[in-house]
């Protein structure tokens, strides 16, 4: 069986049913929404078209040279005090958040604040296309990821620890970034956690598509949910307290969570 399943284009009540079931089912489960069911799992840089055709050590080159540019201009910028953003990683994570392209995807534990991000609700305008949430079983995942470990290594004997270290190292070893962080509110309120590869010659979907004999069915499922239920959709979300003013912790989201609630989806 194909280890990326596909569902058929559900309502809103539907979905949200479908995906809390899981959510309960599977402790381990990764929610990622994107306002287009066409769209694949491929990281903000390698959206980039001309990044894509860079070697692995000039892209890792150029993602260091854009987080320490995104430091800079934090401290000179008076965002944040430099002594706040001496890791690295704190700062690619931090940038992430605030949409600028790196290696990292966004996912949630929460399937509520994915079917949000799914239908666009901190956007302005009405989605165009039908839309979807990504479920990533990241326990059933890293199964896969050992076999598909062991079998690029026959003679290995080394634990399971171990195996999936080397797989994490490797240029197309997928990582789960978990972390808590004062100054990264966002993270907190959308029960944030991040996937990176470092060198994606595939989108996840497609990688794990690649790779189906390795990996156990249902790892990857995509849920479809009809365009027509958008209002529907942000409208249940608010009244849940999710909303762009409790998502995006600033003021931009609280002018967002105005514009719902009172003009996005006026006619007239």
């Amino acid at each position: 069986m194909a280890s990326v399943t596909l569902a058929v284009p559900m309502t809103y009540c539907e979905a949200k049913a479908q995906l809390a079931r899981l959510a309960r089912s599977h402790s381990d489960m990764l929610f990622r929404g994107q306002r287009s069911a066409s769209w694949s799992l491929s990281s903000g840089l390698a959206r980039t078209g001309w990044v894509r055709a860079l070697r692995y050590e000039e892209r890792l080159r150029l993602l260091d040279k854009v987080v320490e540019h995104f430091r800079e201009l934090c401290v000179r910028r008076e965002w944040y005090r430099e002594e706040e953003l001496k890791d690295p990683h704190r700062v690619l994570r931090l940038a992430q958040h605030h949409g600028l392209p790196t290696t990292l995807l966004d996912w949630t534990y929460s399937p509520y604040v994915a079917l949000f991000f799914s239908f666009d609700g901190c956007g302005t305008t009405l989605v165009d296309d039908d839309v979807a949430v990504w479920c990533l079983d990241w326990r059933r995942f890293l199964d896969g990821a050992e076999a598909l470990q062991r079998s690029r290594e026959p003679d290995t004997r080394d634990a399971r620890r171990q195996v999936l270290e080397r797989y994490h190292a490797s240029h197309d070893g997928v990582q789960l970034v978990r972390y808590a962080d004062s100054i990264n509110r966002r993270i907190h309120r959308q029960l944030g956690v991040f996937t990176e590869v470092r060198f994606e010659i595939f989108a996840l979907n497609d990688y794990l598509a690649e790779q189906e004999a390795s990996f156990p069915p249902d790892t990857l499922v995509k849920v479809v949910v009809t365009k027509l239920d958008q209002e529907e959709a942000i409208r249940d979300l608010a009244l849940m307290g999710l909303d762009p003013a409790f998502l995006m912790a600033d003021l931009d989201g609280v002018a967002r969570s105005a514009y719902n609630d009172l003009i996005r989806f006026r006619s007239a």
